[in-house]
């Protein structure tokens, strides 16, 4: 049966994998045993008709045994989470709760957000992770034993953020929020088995940091601990858009290289295959705990440890039924790992891996004639590590456009140069802390480590910012690819396909035209014009040829201007070339900053200023733009900008007397023929000149008078953005009469 030949273990946890996740997208218990009742009745049939069934038939029954318990177990967890998780939700009201604090995510002055351990709701004994909000900074770090009130509820959705997901799949699925600030604690010295390899962790990150620079310290702490807390937001935005962002996420690739490491080292002190086994078990499980408890280094350690067992066996050892037994191994224990990202990608990968390598020593073996003897290991290491990253890379692709809507197009590239690199790292990285009190030594490794970290962070730098190496996924017809390239690889898993080197050459193909219609995606010569509008916070958004502006006419507020750019970004290149600031607001410096951190910002315009106020805002906007090596254009009311060639814009800021707050007019003129007005505008000057798009905002000082708007004669459409605005405007024009659409939030004119 396709991958599954002869290998009915296997394909029962494949079927146990698939049933459990879906069960999670059924999510209703009720269905799921009926499923499981109806599974449970096929097999009892099967085993009724074949009663007198000979030993090899039994690889026709376990796959079903699987399914049926995969349905019963997914059945199971979900009435466990009805009955008794999300049992304890209070509906708007207040709850006593005792917790220790496992963790504290995020500390300020207003907020506190820390990862718990509930032991008793109302005096109730119980024993659920969630995730704690505190309203004032909450003076207690991990290990602390509180009891306070606070207000129980479940996550939800909020688009920008799929916060539901990301804390369930690590097995929170409740969040106390509005904490009393009278609180008490417990005690202060509470200690979990998990806090104990924290602070082993915790040690060895402060080896690290002592002995090497910040930023190498940083990577190191990233790599080797899968601490990256300590990168920072451009580095890790670098490594974002140069596709290499998963060589800092601990996976089975660390644990490889470690074991590796090890195994060589026990080798030339002459231990025997089975000792050496043993002590591998062990130092890999130490380092799992060391982790955390990666969900991809758990799987990676229970494949490493499927191996050794199979030596003890004396049986063969097979690579895809130890990764689907990892996978369910953890699922078993981990209910709701079922939907971790990470893991999902590691699986995927490794999967990838296992398939290709029939087509890697092919191709290694008819290489190797061609080389001489002295090259063939460096080049069988090269050709292997390339191979192994296509595949990993290219069987992931999919996953990556549906999960994270964009793709570094020099992703390969990067990870075949970094990843030697990182290997190295997690190479010398034990070492030092073995040799940390030898002061030559030491001096030695962080010399090395230095060297490494500036040169992996020079190329991922590099690679970030080539124009247009990060692009977006968000077009119907990627929807449609990976739909096929799910369907081919179920076939593939289920279809016995004789000559496997056409999944390689089908993910090769695959990948060529999904690049092909990527590209004819964005270079669609469709010009864009969004208006966005927010409260009182307004965007215009122009995209073309993957090329995007964003023009801010808004109170700096991050939270709407990352919706607006989050709309900018999806058509084509994932970052802006131009944000134009319609005026200045103290906000704009926080905001800006963030924005660019999280994405590739091409140039800031801003107006200029006119007082003191705004002279010292736009000092501040210009020394982030330094910052963060942006290059600021500072225009007046005679400036004219040119996008896409043909697209002209005019911008004109005036004030009226009852405010200091400047009213805003913009004047697009090209393919796009529209003007934006803020609604005071008008008292400033109430002649419309004719335009296909008038929009009419809310920005500025509230409209108190009212305006007749004289549009001319032709097809006119007026957006207006404010239902209080349209009370106050009377349109009129001289010839048909215009199309008036109210209340708009967002439109979008595409020529």
């Amino acid at each position: 049966m396709g991958i599954f030949h002869n290998k009915p273990f296997a394909l029962g946890c494949f079927l146990f994998i698939a049933a459990v996740i879906f069960g999670r997208f059924i999510d209703n218990p009720r269905i799921l045993v009926i499923f499981g009742i109806i599974a449970a009745t096929i097999f009892l049939v099967i085993c009724f008709l074949f009663k007198g069934i000979k030993r090899n038939n039994f690889g026709r029954i376990i796959p079903l045994i699987f399914l049926t318990v995969g349905l019963i177990f997914s059945s199971l967890f979900m009435i466990h989470l009805n009955c008794d998780v999300y049992s304890y939700k209070s509906g708007g009201e207040e709850r006593e709760i005792e917790f220790t604090v496992l963790s504290r995510k995020y500390y300020s002055n207003y907020l506190t957000i820390c990862e718990i351990l509930t032991e008793k709701v109302d005096g109730q004994a119980v024993k659920i992770k969630m995730m704690l909000e505190a309203p004032y900074a909450l003076d207690a770090d991990r290990g602390f034993k509180i009891r306070a009130s606070a207000i129980i509820s479940a996550f939800e959705n909020d688009g920008a953020f799929d916060e539901k997901q990301y804390y369930n799949s690590k097995g929170i699925y409740l969040k106390a929020t509005d904490v009393s600030s009278d609180y008490t604690v417990v005690t202060e010295n509470v200690k979990t088995f998990s806090m104990f390899f924290e602070d082993i962790n915790q040690s060895f990150s402060s080896a690290f940091d002592k002995n090497l620079e910040e930023d190498t310290s940083a990577l190191v702490d990233a790599v080797f601990l899968g601490n990256k807390d300590g990168l920072d937001d451009i580095a890790k935005r670098d490594f974002k858009r140069a596709g290499v962002y998963h060589l800092l996420a601990l996976s089975g690739m660390h644990l490889s290289v470690l074991s590796l490491m090890v195994n060589k080292a026990l080798i030339c002190f002459r231990v025997r295959k089975g000792k050496r086994y043993m002590l591998l078990s062990l130092l890999m499980s130490f380092y799992v705990a060391l982790t955390g408890f990666s969900l991809s280094v758990v799987r990676s350690a229970i494949m490493l440890l499927a191996t050794y067992a199979a030596y003890f066996m004396r049986t063969r050892k097979d690579s895809l039924t130890s990764l689907f037994f990892a996978m369910v191994a953890i699922i078993i224990f981990s209910p709701s790992s079922v939907f971790d990202v990470g893991l999902g990608m590691s699986f995927v990968a490794t999967l990838g891996i296992i398939i290709s390598a029939p087509f890697s020593v092919w191709f290694r073996f008819h290489i190797r004639k061609l080389i001489s003897k002295k090259m063939r290991v460096l080049m069988d290491y090269l050709f292997s590590s390339i191979i192994t990253s296509f595949a990993a890379i290219l069987f992931t692709l999919p996953f990556s456009c549906f999960l994270f809507g964009g793709l570094s197009l020099v992703g390969i590239i990067a990870t075949i140069i970094i990843s030697p690199m990182i290997s190295a790292i997690l190479f010398i990285s034990p070492l030092m802390l073995i040799f940390s009190k030898v002061s030559l030594v030491s001096f030695v490794f962080s010399l090395i480590l230095d060297f490494l970290s500036d040169l992996i962070y020079g190329i991922a730098s590099y690679f970030s910012n080539i124009s247009g190496v990060y692009v977006s996924l968000d077009y119907p017809f990627v929807k449609c690819l990976i739909f096929v390239f799910f369907a081919f690889l179920a076939v593939f898993l289920i279809v016995k396909i004789k000559r496997k080197i056409i999944v390689p050459i089908f993910v090769l193909v695959f990948t060529a035209v999904f690049s092909f219609f990527e590209y004819k995606a964005i270079y669609d010569s469709v010009l864009y014009f969004d208006y966005i509008c927010m409260n009182e916070n307004e965007y215009i958004s122009l995209s073309k040829n993957g090329r995007n502006v964003l023009i801010d006419i808004s109170d700096a507020s991050y939270s709407s201007f990352y919706e607006a750019t989050e709309n900018t970004l999806e058509r084509g290149y994932k970052e802006i070339d131009v944000i134009v600031l319609t005026h200045l607001h103290k906000g704009h410096k926080a905001t800006l900053l963030r924005i660019s951190r999280n994405e590739m910002v091409r140039e800031i315009w801003i107006p200029s200023p006119i007082n003191k106020v705004e002279r010292d805002i736009a000092l501040d906007i210009i020394y982030v733009a330094e910052l963060m090596q942006i290059p600021v254009r500072i225009y007046d009311n005679k400036s004219t900008f040119v996008f896409f060639e043909n697209e002209s814009l005019i911008i004109k800021r005036a004030y009226i007397s009852r405010s200091t707050h400047p009213v805003i007019s913009l004047d697009f003129f090209g393919d796009i023929d529209a003007l934006y007005i803020g609604s005071s505008f008008l008292e400033y000057d109430s002649e419309i000149d004719v335009r296909e798009n008038v929009f009419i905002g809310t920005h500025g000082p509230i409209c108190k008078k009212e305006f007749e708007v004289k549009v001319g004669e032709g097809k006119v459409n007026i957006f207006v953005s404010d239902s209080e605005v349209s009370e106050y405007i009377r349109i009129y024009c001289m010839g048909e009469y215009p199309k008036v659409i109210k209340n708009t939030k967002k439109a979008t004119l595409i020529k």
